[in-house]
């Protein structure tokens, strides 16, 4: 009994010592087993290689190479596959010289669209004009019917105190909105403390336009109740279906009143939220980590025209969503011969092939872990000032070194260095960078100057509903940015953002503009008493009267028009004060004196 179970003990272990031994080896199939057996009928048992049929000796290999190479009886090792995602095979990327890059027009045109509600003399064109064109009739009525339906909603399921401020709720109307709308921007402009303060007796707060327009109460049930969709009806699969018909109302006049020129940028803003949101993202980069990321389409000058609300999930399942949003976004501008410019968040090889295409350059920052990048360039070591590149079907891969090593993509331009009209303090030379490089700068500029112009006086307030902040900042931020560009070219001014707002907070709230008060005290009317307009007594060398600009002529129109038009449209006169001895017209004389 004892010899047998110790003889299964000792099978036992002499199975399991043959299976650790022959862990590490690799399994042959039996085709590969026959054919060394065959193999091994005419060869010499002694030649055989103790560390299997896939190991050899690394010095033996180089000098057997010839030996094993023809023979087809031998078992070769597997030969390691080059990865696609640095392939550098010549026959695909080759050295630069711009042969294969596409020769795309750009067939549109620049067009600032002057609407038929905007008055027929484009003297008479003034900030709320531009406004109301795109916060227009169509936006108000849907924000008055939902407000009303979402506050009957509210008051139907919602079982209230009688001391409930929502009890008082009645209708609300177009001009009661467009007061609403004007009261947040104004809030913007000027901060308190607290919403409540704005209706304070305090004397650091009282005297504002704010509550001789509306009452805080209903203030605050419009700031409550104010809604953008219908939620009985809403595609709720949607996750932003509380500002989809807002934003599509927008985007579509926004697209209207301007088609861009031939440059065009795609970046991602952030709209500041910190609650609880599922799609709330995280961006370390930005002025506000934390929000909803908002995709945007601007040209240079910071105009947005379209917009994608990011809600956490892909479009198209397998493609790159950096491919899917700058597509998305160029839809409707495709084929035209635009040259769009992204950051290393969407640029790809890939992205460039599709894009030209669609007959549409491509220019942007690459990040080395990309694939299908030639790997000559990625792994290059350069100095400070070298570039070097590849071309492949159209698209030039390129790394630059400056201060750090940047790898950028265009499919317009080669690896020229270009002048950029500044000198190195140090060295007295001349700067030069790739003029890729140059472009991509000029033109990455847009989405910056839109962030910053909707920064300045934004009203947006800390909340719990996330789509009221979404929703402000279309309609007081990137509404308020696209009309002051758009103002700005159609009136040939240069009004700063600052009094952009004013003047449309001036409009919705009805204030009168603010006009110069006269002093009424005696002593100042007895300082007055020696101003008065005379001809100019100078004469000059061909006894003709020295002449010169209206001194208050020319203010307005350097602020209004710049300094440029003012010097050809301000006429010079001859009149002037002859206490302050500054030269005046007879109407701009009688309203300061």
């Amino acid at each position: 009994m004892y010899i047998i179970c110790f003889s299964i003990l000792a099978c036992f272990f002499l199975f399991l010592g043959l299976v650790m031994a022959t862990k590490d080896q690799d399994v042959l199939s039996d085709e590969e087993l026959l054919r060394i057996l065959e193999g091994s009928e005419d060869s010499d048992p002694s030649s055989a290689d103790e560390d299997g049929p896939w190991e050899q000796d690394s010095e033996s290999s180089s000098d057997n190479d010839s030996d094993t190479e023809d023979d087809p009886n031998l078992p070769q090792p597997p030969q390691a596959q080059i990865p696609d995602d640095h392939a550098d095979n010549a026959d695909n990327w080759n050295e630069v010289d711009c042969s294969t890059l596409q020769n795309i027009v750009f067939t549109g045109m620049e067009i600032h669209n002057y609407s038929l509600n905007y008055p027929e003399n484009h003297l008479d064109l003034k900030p709320i004009h531009v406004f109301r064109s795109f916060i227009d009739d169509e936006v108000v009525e849907l924000v008055v019917c939902e407000t009303n339906r979402n506050a009957k909603t509210f008051l139907e399921k919602t079982l209230l105190s009688h001391s409930a401020r929502a009890k008082a709720w009645k209708e609300t109307t177009n001009e009661e909105v467009l007061k609403f709308f004007g009261i947040v921007l104004y809030m913007g402009l000027v901060p308190y403390p607290y919403i409540p303060d704005y209706w304070s007796s305090n004397p650091l707060y009282k005297d504002n336009p704010v509550s001789k327009t509306m009452s805080r109460n209903r203030f605050q049930l419009l700031l409550r109740f104010i809604h953008f969709e219908n939620n009985e009806t809403a595609d709720k699969t949607d996750r932003i279906y509380k500002v989809r018909k807002l934003l599509d109302m927008l985007q579509a006049k926004f697209c209207a009143e301007y088609k861009p020129g031939e440059t065009v940028a795609v970046d991602e803003s952030m709209v500041p939220f910190r609650g609880r949101l599922f799609f709330r993202q995280y961006i370390p980069n930005k002025t506000h980590r934390y929000g909803v990321k908002i995709f945007k389409l601007c040209n240079q000058q910071g105009y947005t025209l379209k917009m994608i609300v990011y809600t956490g999930k892909l479009f198209n399942v397998g493609q790159n969503l950096g491919e899917q949003v700058v597509l998305q976004l160029l839809g409707d501008y495709l084929n035209e011969g635009h040259t769009v410019v992204t950051d290393n968040y969407y640029t790809s090889v890939p992205l460039a092939r599709e894009l030209i295409k669609q007959k549409t350059h491509l220019i942007g920052t690459l990040r080395k872990n990309r694939k299908y990048l030639p790997h000559s360039v990625v792994k290059s070591k350069l100095n400070k000032g070298d570039v070097v590149g590849k071309e492949c079907n159209g698209i030039v891969v390129a790394k630059w070194q400056d201060k750090r090593d940047v790898m950028y993509l265009s499919t317009k331009h080669g690896i020229d260095m270009e002048l950029t009209g500044r000198i190195n303090r140090k060295t007295r030379q001349e700067i030069t960078k790739p003029a890729a490089i140059l472009e991509y700068n000029k033109g990455k500029q847009g989405i910056d100057v839109s962030d910053q112009m909707a920064s300045y006086f934004s009203p947006l307030r800390k909340t719990i509903r996330w789509y009221h902040k979404v929703a402000f900042e279309f309609m007081f931020n990137t509404s308020i940015v696209n009309a002051s560009f758009l103002y700005n070219k159609l009136s040939h001014k240069r009004m700063n953002i600052k009094n952009f707002r004013e003047n449309v907070i001036m409009s919705l709230l009805e204030l009168d503009p603010p006009c110069r008060n006269r002093p009424s005290s005696e002593s100042s009317r007895t300082k007055r008493t020696n101003h008065h307009l005379i001809e100019n007594p100078k004469r000059d060398r061909s006894n003709r009267k020295i002449r010169q600009r209206c001194s208050s002529c020319y203010q307005k129109a350097s602020n209004g028009q710049g300094r440029e038009f003012a010097q050809k449209n301000v006429k010079k006169i001859s009149t002037l004060c002859e206490e302050c001895k500054k030269f005046y017209c007879l109407t701009c004389f009688q309203e300061s004196h």
